[in-house]
């Protein structure tokens, strides 16, 4: 309650009125993807993003790459060699990598890892994860990706999400992973960016 009434009192005090907060809270169309999908990768890119994977709407698993960019819409990329869902994707030094995901709609977790090179007509292997993830977040962060690796080796249940402990750098380099400290808290399907 407290902070609700600081949070009116600022608004109260800028000459914001309800009239201004209402217009600028409206959504507006926007250009739909290409195809229907769920079950995506998305990851900043440039000016715009990019979209991979997931399944389709006929439920197959997809191998699309999609980049939007304000302006210009979406144009299709190279397709990932294979069909793949919750990858972890991230941009790093103008690169596209994909880390693990799953490959079917069994879920079962994949270790590969890919990359795009800026400027490729095609997708690349790089050292593939220490175990099979799926359903975590990848970071670049000072020369490295971080990845929080998500749902685990296909185990079911409690034993899946605690392998969501698992923390992995990938130096891309020396093409090579290491292990870092665990998330004290299990966790898959997460959200992760980078401040500052």
């Amino acid at each position: 309650d407290t902070f609700d009434a600081d949070v009116d009192a600022d608004i109260a005090d800028s000459g914001i009125t309800d009239t201004d907060v209402a217009d600028a809270c409206v959504w507006c169309p926007a250009e739909s993807l290409p195809e229907p999908l769920q079950e995506i990768s998305v990851t900043p890119f440039g000016d715009g993003f990019i979209v991979l994977g997931g399944f389709g709407g006929d439920g197959n698993i997809e191998t699309s790459v999609h980049f939007f960019q304000p302006g210009e819409g979406f144009r299709n990329l190279p397709p990932l060699p294979d069909p793949r869902h919750h990858g972890g994707v991230v941009v790093h030094e103008g690169d596209l990598y994909v880390f693990g995901g799953m490959r079917d709609a069994r879920f079962t977790p994949l270790s590969r890892g890919l990359v795009l090179r800026r400027g490729a007509a095609e997708w690349a292997d790089v050292a593939a994860m220490p175990s099979e993830r799926a359903a975590g977040v990848a970071a670049s962060i000072g020369g490295v990706i971080v990845v929080v690796a998500g749902q685990g080796d296909g185990r079911s249940g409690d034993e899946r999400l605690e392998d969501g402990r698992a923390v992995y750098i990938y130096e891309p380099g020396e093409d090579r992973w290491r292990e870092a400290a665990a998330m004290p808290t299990a966790r898959d399907h997460a959200a992760a960016f980078v401040a500052d």
